[in-house]
Parts: C-alpha cells; structure tokens; sequence
C-alpha cells in the first residue's frame, strides 16, 4: 500500500509540474512566474505547493494560526484541537500513535516533531507541539515554514514525544524510582530522612523536621523566558492518617545564580508556598496560597485517611516577568494571595513578586520544617510554556488525502 501510494505521490508531483511549465508566463524580466497550480483536496495554493511529509500517513491537516494575533516567539507551544476517535476521524490508532506533526521549512527537507495530546481517542484533543521559528503576527501560516498533523496509519510505531521538546520546559518525571531525580536538576538535602525522589513518576519531597529540608533546582535550558509564561503543575500531599501539623512546601521561580538552597525567598521572584504550623507564617513574609489554620479547609480535603481518594490540585501561575506580578489559579479557581489568603476571588487579581530584579531563569521545589506526622508532597507533570499577548485562535484545514 505504501508503495502505491508513493507512486500516486510521484505522478502528482510530475503533474504538478507540469502544470507548472504550462500555466507559467515569461515576464519581462527574464523569469517564470507559476499562475496557477490546482490539486490537493483544499485547493489552496499553499497545500499544493508543500510536498507530503511522509507517505506511510494518508491523511494531513495543515495548522493554521487565523489572522487576529501577535507575534508567537521562538519555542512558543502550539494547542490546536482535533478529533482522533480511531476510526472514524481517519486516525488508525486508538494510541493516536499514528497523530504526527511535521515543519516543513520554505527551504529543506520536513521534520518530524515532538507532539503531546491531552487525551487520545477522544472528539476533543487537544494536541500541542512548539514553533520552529518566530510567526508573524496575524498571519495564518509561519512564513517561514508550514505546520501539518499526519496521521491514517495502523502500521506507525512509538512517536517523537518528548514533553522536553514540546514546551519551553518540562518534566512529567516519568522515570525510574529512586532518590537521584536526573534530568537537569541540582538537589540539595539536610541530614535526617529528608529528601527529594522520583516515587511513581512523580517528584516526591520527604521531611523530617529540618530547617529548609531538602528541594531541586533547574535552570531553564533556554534561558529566561522572552515574554510572558504559564507554569503549570499537578501536586498532592502524600499518606494515609495524615495529620495537620507542622509543614510548608513550595515552588518557586528565580534567578539561578542567586537562589540560596537555605531560604524561602533568596534569589526568588514568583513563589507559591502550601503550609501550617509555627515554622510557617502566610500571612508575612511570603507570597503564598494559604495556612490551614485560616479556616478555608480548602487544604484538608488533600489529606485523606484513603490514599484511594488522594486527587490533585492543580497548579497554574501565569507570570508577567515585566510588571513583576503575577496570577494563581488552582483546579480552575482564581486565588488572592497576600493579605485575602485562600479567599477565592471574586475579582482575580495579580501578586507582586516577592522579589524584583531577579532573571527568571530558574525553577526550584522545596520543603521545610516537615513534621508532626505529613509524610510527603508530590508534584507531577510540570510544564512551562510562552504566552502571546493576542493568543491565536489555532484550527486545522480541511484534510487532505494522499
């Protein structure tokens, strides 16, 4: 069947340029100019000029960004829709292994992308993958290449997906147990039992009542980020017959080269902090979620006496790293900080950094003063991406068929 379909694919382009050289005009300047090509089932005369990627995949759909956005910089994270229930969407795996995203560049050969869905086989993925180069803003294609989803092929193994490769950072800590996390992160622990592991694919933090007990560090590969930023994470407080006690648990963003492993706030800018007890006050120093002992309750319902019913919060802080403020939203609540602490908002506002002049260039977990009977937090699939200030309203063209 691939064969057949690579011989269709070489007829089309020999039509193709046949086409060429008979609709072609010479002009007075000594040069062809093509008027006209028509083939491809969009009839778009971009579709017929980009060759097909990969002729194992008989169906694209070329992403395109509409005509009402900003500029999206350089390693900006792309979410577009699609429908991937096998078979009826013309995707051949209920995996979505077959789902591919191919750039195919102005000049040069295509290449094949890391891609991430949020769920497959469902009438509303969401699919995510990261721009090659900067688009323009309000152009509906990347002048500097196009941006296809392949897919229709029930023979197609393991995809690139690396959620590395697919956002501005990331780490779902899908690897191996153990008390070395990897990756690029640099981990600190006190004496005791403290310490951070990787515990069923999740970053686990273990305390035991020391003072800053134990936390990871990473710099961003790419640097600070360039604009505004999404950090997003799933957490959880870990154990069965937990008791409110004493603890804080953190995550912060900062400058690399000024993070202190032994305070809460050196070095930090935006930090979000989870804590009771007296060797952590919210209401002072730091910019934080909330104390249990405020009365929210909000907190007691991550410690279940039936690990069975432990869910995650999750976590987003949307940063502006140019007016230093930034917004925390959790399982799709907006939360105040500072001074309303664990008040939901009824009008969502933005939090001060906790420090200025700090490069972001940095993400640290931590924990401190664990004790009094909580045995651990766990954070999981942590994902940073780049915002645009006009985001695109991203969609896919009507397929194509080889």
């Amino acid at each position: 069947m691939a064969f057949i379909r690579r011989i269709y694919s070489a007829i089309a382009l020999l039509t193709a340029a046949t086409l060429a050289s008979a609709c072609a005009r010479y002009d007075a300047n000594g040069s062809y100019v093509v008027l006209l090509l028509l083939a491809g089932s969009t009839g778009s005369a971009s579709s017929v000029s980009v060759p097909w990627a990969n002729s194992e995949f008989a169906f694209r759909r070329r992403v395109e960004f509409g005509t009402a956005h900003s500029a999206l910089p350089l390693n900006y994270t792309v979410f577009v829709s699609m429908d991937t229930r096998a078979p009826a969407s013309g995707v051949s795996l209920a995996s979505g292994n077959d789902v591919r995203v191919y750039w195919q560049p102005t000049g040069g050969a295509a290449v094949e992308l890391d891609r991430l869905a949020d769920a497959w086989n469902s009438a509303t993925s969401t699919l995510s993958f990261r721009l090659q180069s900067e688009a323009a803003a309000n152009l509906n294609e990347d002048a500097d290449g196009s941006y296809y989803v392949y897919y229709g092929n029930a023979s197609a193994g393991a995809p690139p997906a690396n959620e590395a490769n697919v956002y501005y950072f990331a780490d779902f800590f899908d690897r191996t147990a153990g008390s070395t996390i990897g990756g690029s992160w640099t981990e600190w622990r006190v004496n005791g039992t403290t310490d951070m592991v990787l515990n069923g694919g999740r970053l686990r933090g273990i305390g035991d009542d020391q003072t800053l007990d134990a936390g990871v560090r990473a710099a961003l590969p790419a640097g600070a980020p360039p604009g505004d930023f999404v950090v997003e994470a799933d957490w959880y407080i870990a154990g069965t017959g937990v008791a409110q006690a004493t603890w804080a648990f953190f995550m912060n963003l900062g400058q690399n080269s000024s993070i202190a492993n032994g305070s809460l706030s050196a070095g930090v800018g935006p930090g979000l902090y989870f804590g009771e007890g007296g060797s952590f006050n919210p209401n002072n120093a730091y910019n934080m979620d909330h104390n249990l002992a405020s009365g929210s309750g909000l907190e007691t319902n991550m410690l279940p006496n039936d690990a069975a019913a432990l869910q995650p919060l999750y976590i987003r802080l949307t940063i502006d790293p140019v007016a230093q403020t930034y917004t925390y939203t959790r399982s799709a609540t907006p939360i105040v900080s500072g001074a309303s602490i664990a008040a939901p908002a009824v009008n969502f506002t933005s939090v001060a950094f906790l420090n200025t002049g700090f490069t972001l260039d940095a993400i640290r977990f931590g924990l401190d003063g664990v004790g009094g009977g909580v045995v651990s937090s766990e954070w999981d699939n942590l994902r940073i991406y780049l915002k645009a200030a006009d985001e695109p309203e991203t969609t896919l063209s009507a397929a194509e068929s080889l």
